[in-house]
C-alpha cells in the first residue's frame, strides 16, 4: 500500500516493537503502558511520504531520513488510550503516523528536525540545544550583558516541590501538634518560595546543538519557559526550544 502524505504532512513509519518496548520500559523497569502514557514515546521515524507544500515549507527533509517530532504524534489522549488521531495507518510491523510542517488547521507545528544519518538538520522554528550540567543565568540591562552561575534547573525544582508536598501530606497523617504545625508552614512557605522561582520569567545561556544554517551560533540567550521540552535520539538527549524565544546569540567559545 502506498500511502500520500497531505500538503502540510509528512508521514513517518515506527516499527511497532520498538514503540512497544519505549512505552514499557523505563531504563530497565517494566511498566504497564496505563502508567506511563505519553511519558515514553517514540519521538522519532522514517519519512516514508512528503506533501507537496511540507517538501517546500522543510527542503532538508527526504524520504528515508530520519524525522524528529513532538510525542503528541505517537501519544494517545486520557480518554482513548488505544489511538493516536496522527495514526494513518498499520500493519504487521510498522505504524504510520501523519506529522504537521507548519500550524494548520488548528493543529501546531510538530515537527522539530531531521536526521540525515550524520547530522540533525532542525526545522526553522525550532533549535536544538545541549542539556547543561550547571545552566547559566543571564541578567541583561540596556548597556550590560552578565551572566551568572545558576546550578539548579527547572526539573530539579520541580522534583524538590514535589518531595516537599509529599512529605506535607504524610505529617498531615498524624495528631498536628503546634510545633508540627510549624514545621508544616515552613514547608508550605518554602513551596511558595520555589514556585516563584519556577515561575519567573529570565533568560538563560545554553550551548546549541544544532541549529539552522542562519543561526550559527555557539551559545544562545533563550527564555527559560521556552526550554521544558526535552527530546532522545541516538542515545543523548536536547532540549529543543522554539527558535521565537531567543533573545541574542554568542559566538564565543
Amino acid at each position: 500500500m502506498t500511502l500520500q502524505a497531505p500538503p502540510f504532512f509528512f508521514i513517518i513509519k515506527i516499527n511497532k516493537h520498538q514503540q512497544k518496548e519505549t512505552r514499557e520500559t523505563d531504563g530497565v523497569l517494566a511498566i504497564s503502558y496505563n502508567y506511563v502514557f505519553m511519558q515514553h514515546e517514540v519521538q522519532n521515524g522514517e519519512i516514508v511520504s512528503i506533501g507537496e507544500l511540507a517538501q517546500k515549507l522543510f527542503p532538508d527533509a527526504k524520504i528515508g531520513y530520519t524525522l524528529i517530532f513532538h510525542h503528541f504524534v505517537t501519544g494517545k489522549g486520557v480518554e482513548d488510550r488505544e489511538a493516536s488521531p496522527y495514526l494513518v495507518h498499520e500493519d504487521e510491523n510498522f505504524n504510520y503516523y501523519k506529522v504537521t510542517v507548519r500550524s494548520y488547521n488548528g493543529d501546531r507545528n510538530l515537527t522539530y528536525g531531521v536526521w540525515d544519518g550524520e547530522k540533525i538538520t532542525p526545522h526553522k522554528d525550532f533549535i536544538f540545544l545541549e542539556v547543561p550540567d550547571n545552566k547559566k543565568e543571564v541578567v541583561k540591562t540596556d548597556t550590560l550583558i552578565e551572566i551568572k552561575n545558576w546550578s539548579e534547573s527547572r526539573d530539579k525544582k520541580n522534583d524538590r516541590l514535589a518531595e516537599i508536598k509529599s512529605s506535607i501530606g504524610e505529617l498531615t497523617k498524624t495528631f498536628v501538634s503546634k510545633d508540627l504545625k510549624a514545621e508544616i508552614e515552613n514547608r508550605e512557605k518554602e513551596m511558595g518560595k520555589i514556585s516563584q522561582e519556577i515561575n519567573k520569567k529570565q533568560i538563560e545561556l545554553y550551548k546549541v546543538a544544532y541549529s539552522d544554517l542562519s543561526l550559527p551560533f555557539k551559545e544562545v540567550g533563550i527564555l527559560n519557559i521556552a526550554t521544558s521540552m526535552k527530546v532522545p535520539f541516538m542515545g543523548k538527549e536536547y532540549i529543543v526550544a522554539q527558535s521565537k524565544y531567543i533573545y541574542f546569540g554568542n559566538s564565543a567559545n
